[in-house]
């Protein structure tokens, strides 16, 4: 698999900006609507430059009890669990553990989406 290195990688937004789904999307060039909800769960479609883009809430109290997975956020690393049924040997998740994957990581603390 051809990587592009992801220090060459420009995305058109702010580190620490506010960015909904949609614009995130956007900005790798993947377009989000309300008829595709699969975009709303789990690890994004990998984007043209093979990176991914995460999204967690932290505060899930308001979520449905199905979505309420224990992603932890540290100083250090990051623990994120994703939808049930999905295993760790899938080609994505391997994607995301190789050194040169882009990963753009999307954090809000309450569970108010932001589409």
């Amino acid at each position: 698999m051809n990587h592009r290195n992801s220090s060459l990688v420009h995305l058109p937004l702010k580190l620490f900006g506010r960015y909904g789904r949609k614009a995130a999307f956007a900005a790798v060039g993947i377009q989000s609507d309300q008829q595709q909800q699969h975009l709303n769960v789990g690890l994004s479609p990998q984007c043209r430059d093979h990176g991914y883009l995460i999204f967690i809430t932290l505060n899930k109290e308001e979520l449905d009890p199905a979505h309420d997975y224990a992603d932890e956020i540290f100083s250090d690393r990051l623990i994120w669990i994703t939808r049930r049924g999905v295993t760790e040997d899938q080609q994505h998740y391997v994607n995301l553990r190789l050194p040169d994957t882009r990963v753009s990581l999307f954090v809000q603390s309450s569970s108010v989406l932001q589409r």
